[in-house]
């Protein structure tokens, strides 16, 4: 699930800390990593959901690779809901575009819970999540009760779900909403290079440069062993 890479549409607490236009860039270049590197693997069906016909058009996706579907409308529960219910009895993960450390093994591994669970979640530091999945739509309870962008998102959507429901948990990610977090994502990844930057956002980023967007290293929830990321 995206927005549209707009000035004043995404990434407004971020933008309070290193500049709008550097939020901005830090959000196109999020979404359009999440999109080429999660459209690679066949075991599924990538879809961007999105509200306004005009996002489509944005540089961020990369054209002709990734069908679209509409998000619906209503709070982000709402939406979910909406999403989750076009791909009737299959099962769907969704993701948001604030964590973009999400590569294709924690895909993998949502999908692979599912297989013996009702529901799945990836946990956000903040206290949201960057992932809900369920083995079909109609599993997705009513989220309307749910206190989005607060520590109790995670907390209230699991209590949406039935007692006797079976929900795996997924490793925990940094949502990158503000100065805190994006420094936290460099500390724990290395570089991040997404374009020009004013003083301010140098100074939160401890030192982010270059022209091109890169990351390097590996979470500390991941064992793997770490890879520069493109």
């Amino acid at each position: 699930m995206a927005k549209p890479p707009l000035i004043g549409r995404v990434k407004t607490r971020l933008a309070r800390d290193i500049g709008a236009v550097s939020a901005v860039g830090f959000y196109r270049w999020s979404v359009h990593r999440l999109l080429t590197r999660l459209a690679r693997p066949r075991q599924w069906r990538l879809v961007l959901a999105v509200n306004e016909r005009a996002a489509r058009r944005y540089a961020c996706w990369p054209a002709g690779t990734v069908e679209r579907c509409a998000q619906g409308r209503g709070n982000l529960g709402d939406r979910i809901g909406h999403v989750c219910a076009q791909f009737g009895a299959a099962p769907c993960v969704v993701i948001g575009t604030d964590s973009p450390q999400i590569d294709p093994w924690l895909i993998e591994r949502a999908f692979a819970a599912l297989g013996g669970h009702d529901a799945v979640f990836g946990p956000a530091e903040d206290g949201g999540y960057w992932a809900i999945g369920v083995n079909h739509g109609a599993a997705l309870p009513d989220l309307s009760a749910v206190r989005w962008s607060t520590p109790k998102a995670l907390e209230d959507s699991l209590a949406a779900f039935r007692a006797q429901a079976r929900i795996a948990t997924l490793p925990t990610l940094v949502d990158v909403d503000d100065a805190a977090s994006y420094r936290q994502l460099v500390q724990q990844y290395g570089p991040l290079r997404h374009g020009p930057m004013p003083p301010q956002a140098r100074e939160a980023g401890r030192g982010l440069r270059g022209e091109k967007a890169a990351f390097s290293g590996r979470s500390k929830t991941n064992h793997r062993r770490s890879r520069r990321y493109r």
